[in-house]
C-alpha cells in the first residue's frame, strides 16, 4: 500500500515525535505542525494517534519485506538468507528500540491494534520470512516442518528475542540456536 507524499510526511513526523516524546505527550497539533499541514488535513488523513501508529508500523513492515526480498534476490545460501532476515527483522528494530526512548510505548499500542490491523502488519513479516525460506520448502517439508508454521515460529521468536536481549551480542546469541535448528532441518547439519 503506497502512501502519497503528504501522508508519508505526516506519518514520519508523527512517528518521530512519538518515538522521542511518547505517544501520550504528543498532540495532534504538534504532529500537524511538524509535518507542515493543517490540523484539518491531518484529521482527514488520520483520525487518531492509533491510525498514525498503524500507518507507521504497516509502512515499516512493508519496507522491511521489500528490503529482505531485495537482499535475498542475490543470496542463495540458507545461512546468508537467515542472516539477512535477522538483520532486518531483529537487529535493526532492536537498534531502534535502544535509540528511541518511547518505542516500547509505540510497540505496545501496535500489539493492541485491532486483529485486522495486526494481521495486516504481521502478514508482511510472515511474507518476508516466506521469501527467505521458499527455496528450502521441499527440504523443510521432508524434515516434517510445514513452512507456514515455521514462519509463525520464527516471527514469534524474533519478537521475544528483541524483548529479552540486553545488548547486540546477546541478541545474536539468542538468534544462533534458531539459525542452527533451521539449517539442521534443511541440511541435516548445523
Amino acid at each position: 500500500m503506497a502512501m502519497n507524499e503528504k501522508n508519508q510526511k505526516i506519518v514520519e513526523a508523527a512517528f518521530g515525535l512519538f518515538a522521542h516524546y511518547g505517544v501520550a505527550k504528543t498532540s495532534m497539533t504538534e504532529i500537524a505542525a511538524a509535518s507542515k499541514v493543517s490540523r484539518q488535513t491531518l484529521y482527514k488523513a488520520y483520525e487518531s494517534k492509533e491510525d498514525l501508529i498503524f500507518a507507521a508500523l504497516l509502512q515499516y513492515a512493508e519496507r522491511t519485506k521489500a528490503d529482505i526480498e531485495s537482499a535475498c534476490a542475490i543470496a542463495t545460501d540458507l545461512e546468508d538468507r537467515l542472516e539477512i532476515l535477522f538483520k532486518f527483522m531483529c537487529a535493526a528494530p532492536f537498534d531502534a528500540m535502544q535509540r528511541f526512548p518511547h518505542l516500547d510505548e509505540i510497540m505496545e499500542i501496535g500489539d493492541n491494534l485491532s486483529p485486522e490491523r495486526v494481521k495486516q502488519i504481521r502478514g508482511n513479516y510472515l511474507g518476508a520470512i516466506g521469501v527467505v525460506l521458499a527455496p528450502f520448502e521441499k527440504d523443510l517439508t521432508s524434515a516434517g516442518i510445514k513452512l507456514p508454521l515455521l514462519q509463525n515460529t520464527i516471527k514469534s521468536m524474533f519478537t521475544q528475542i528483541k524483548r529479552d536481549a540486553s545488548d547486540v551480542d546477546q541478541l545474536k546469541d539468542l538468534f544462533d540456536p534458531l539459525r542452527a535448528m533451521v539449517v539442521f532441518c534443511v541440511q541435516g547439519k548445523p
